[in-house]
């Protein structure tokens, strides 16, 4: 399989619980755990049933509080907005609009851009907003909590469960992987799916993997202890 594009598995599980979430979403979870591309999926569904769906991905510098509002109307389609209510007025009549915010962990050091959401939340009453980080986001959060308009997905949600464990190891390596080497990998990435991409680009340059079931040897090994020891064992618990 060597040159084959790494393919991404719909996240169905996922994208059910997304059809079903409250004005407020919030995945947080490290690098590798399929936030941006769930958002993608999402968006591509929005767009499928004829709902309107826009991405803002954030920066240090979109999150400047003189140009936020102006990224925001570009993202939505909205030409020089300068107000809220200038954000508002094109959407007022909609039913349901989805506004997906990624890298959302630079709102905690722009406090005003996500006061400036919510705000917008609470004066669009068809916007659901879904906010994606690895971290805190810096949102006064509890109210919306409290009254059950804000669902949080974590690490243990985002992460592949068997099913998909199963899927994306038949579609990306389905005759290159004995039982006991699916089992490994399982074991090895507990469901983390950039693990499984790392793993099969691996694969497309070396097609036959050893019978041993204890496949990452030498500079692999010494890689996957190094992201493990200075990586993982760094990172606070809730995080792990």
């Amino acid at each position: 399989m060597p040159g084959k594009r790494i393919e991404n598995i719909q996240r169905q599980r996922l994208l059910a619980l997304l059809a079903e979430a409250p004005a407020l979403t919030w995945l947080r979870a490290p690098a590798g755990f399929g936030k941006s591309v769930l958002l993608d999926q999402w968006r591509e569904q929005c767009s499928a049933h004829g709902m309107p769906s826009f991405r803002i991905n954030l920066t240090r510098e979109i999150c400047h509080p003189v140009r936020f509002m102006g990224e925001l109307g570009q993202v939505m389609g909205i030409d020089e907005a300068a107000h809220v209510r200038d954000l508002i007025a094109p959407f007022s009549g909609r039913k349901e609009i989805q506004l997906l915010v990624d890298d959302a962990d630079h709102l905690l050091q722009a406090r005003e851009c996500g006061a400036l959401l919510l705000k917008l939340k609470d004066n669009l009453p068809g916007l659901r907003i879904i906010f994606a980080s690895r971290g805190e986001i810096g949102l006064a959060l509890a109210k919306q909590s409290a009254n059950g308009d804000l669902l949080r997905v974590g690490v243990d949600v985002l992460r592949f469960d068997a099913q998909e464990q199963q899927r994306v190891v038949e579609l990306n390596a389905g005759g290159h992987f004995n039982r006991s080497q699916i089992d490994m990998i399982n074991q090895t990435f507990k469901g983390w799916p950039s693990g499984y991409s790392l793993q099969f680009q691996a694969l497309q340059n070396r097609p036959v993997l050893p019978s041993e079931p204890h496949f990452m040897r030498g500079s692999w090994r010494i890689l996957s202890d190094y992201f493990h020891e200075e990586g993982f064992d760094a990172l606070p618990e809730e995080l792990q």
